[in-house]
């Protein structure tokens, strides 16, 4: 039995990598019924199940890997015919079955795969060939014949399946994103465990430029925290969700901050289920591990300004306050006038049925803020421009980053409880 097993670590090995399920090959007590009765035992939390009692899907999983197992050890060529293989799998389980074929099972084998799935029909490069076999009449024949036509575009073979290539091209593009998200969370992870100091996580690396720079001309001498970058807003709700599920209880507190514009916004809101953080513009997302999602905050004078443009306008302006807008107006324009930071209009589409208005945010909502040096909360910031600024800011002299230092305080105790 361990001799067998110790042959097929292999095999299992990849299964527990790509399934996420421990299986190891159950042997009969009785060898002469050995190939007929040979079997998988897979693991669920404390409990060994055998493979004939899991699910269709997860069965049908197991099946390339024993087939690759045996082709790998064995002098012959291989020559698979696999009938539809997306079968009792779900479609993101289809799309990561077929990524498999190509990159891995057909290294030593030829596969033949009848299929109506576009994660398997999707499949292209030097090591796939895609052919559509239909049935059809010949000439004036009464008689269906088939034919075998060669696929040369993922849309031409759409067009066989209907509608349910549009739903798969949307579930691709999901799976891609949470497979993105998932790398990116393991990444972080994998920071917070070599880290010795409290976690402040920001939306992106320009983020990251001006808050070391602010903590060290303000706390000098006073390293309480390491920032890291997520990348974006999404990346960062998921990580901080992820790490209230996943992350092992820690001594050290993780700290979220979003800008406080849409795309901030709209992340930061989608963390549900928490209470809100006394004091500060915030979410407890977990008290046990520390955890906590803060957005940016805005002065009260430009909390006035907001209020005035909805008041004025009889409608819903959010302005929008990334870290650059921290900064006073006049700092702003200096950027601006160094060419180190671009400021645009706001547009959009006004519809009405068959209508179509182009409309300029900016050019309206400017009419209702009094203060010319507050114009620029009408505005958007180039994202291209982004990086030069915060290596412009960080040249500036160290009183430009005093509008920072209140709430880096209220950061600051968050990181010492």
């Amino acid at each position: 039995m361990n001799k067998i097993n110790e042959s097929t670590v292999s095999m299992s090995t990849k299964i527990l990598n790509e399934l996420g399920i421990q299986s190891i090959i159950d042997v009969p007590k009785d060898l002469r019924v050995l190939f007929s009765a040979l079997d998988f035992t897979t693991k669920h939390n404390d409990f060994h199940i055998p493979l004939q009692k899991r699910g269709d899907g997860l069965q049908t999983r197991h099946i390339p890997y024993i087939l690759d197992f045996v082709a790998r050890r064995s002098k012959t060529h291989h020559i698979w015919a696999y009938e539809e293989p997306e079968n009792s799998l779900e479609i993101g389980k289809a799309y990561e079955l077929a990524r498999q074929f190509k990159t891995e099972f057909s290294k030593d084998n030829q596969i033949f795969i009848t299929t109506h799935s576009p994660a398997f029909y999707d499949i292209s490069g030097d090591v796939a060939k895609r052919f559509h076999v239909y049935q059809d009449k010949r000439n004036n024949d009464s008689d269906m014949f088939s034919h075998t036509a060669v696929i040369t575009s993922r849309n031409e073979a759409d067009s066989f399946v209907g509608t349910a290539a549009f739903i798969a091209t949307r579930v691709k593009s999901l799976i891609e994103e949470h497979k993105e998200l998932k790398n990116s969370h393991l990444e972080l992870k994998k920071r917070l465990q070599e880290s010795n100091l409290p976690q402040i996580v920001v939306e992106g690396p320009t983020d990251k430029i001006i808050f070391d720079k602010a903590i060290e001309v303000l706390f000098p001498n006073d390293s309480f925290c390491e920032i890291i970058s997520a990348n974006c807003a999404t990346k960062l709700q998921s990580y901080l969700e992820a790490s209230n599920y996943v992350s092992k209880d820690t001594s050290l507190p993780i700290i979220g901050i979003f800008d406080n514009d849409m795309e901030g916004r709209v992340a930061y809101q989608k963390i549900k289920n928490v209470r809100s953080l006394e004091g500060m513009t915030g979410k407890v997302i977990s008290t046990p591990k520390k955890i906590y999602a803060l957005l940016l905050p805005l002065s009260d004078e430009i909390n006035t300004i907001q209020e005035a443009i909805n008041e004025n306008m009889d409608g819903t302006f959010n302005v929008s306050v990334p870290i650059e807008f921290m900064f006073p107006s006049g700092v702003l324009n200096s950027a601006i006038n160094d060419g180190a930071i671009e400021l645009e209009h706001i547009t959009t589409n006004a519809r009405d049925r068959d209508t179509i208005i182009p409309t300029n945010i900016t050019e309206i909502v400017s009419q209702h803020i009094e203060k010319e040096e507050y114009r620029h909360l009408a505005m958007k910031i180039n994202d291209s421009t982004k990086g030069s600024f915060a290596n412009w800011i960080c040249e500036q002299p160290d009183e430009t980053f005093t509008p920072l230092k209140e709430f880096l305080e209220q950061v600051k105790v968050l990181c010492q409880t």
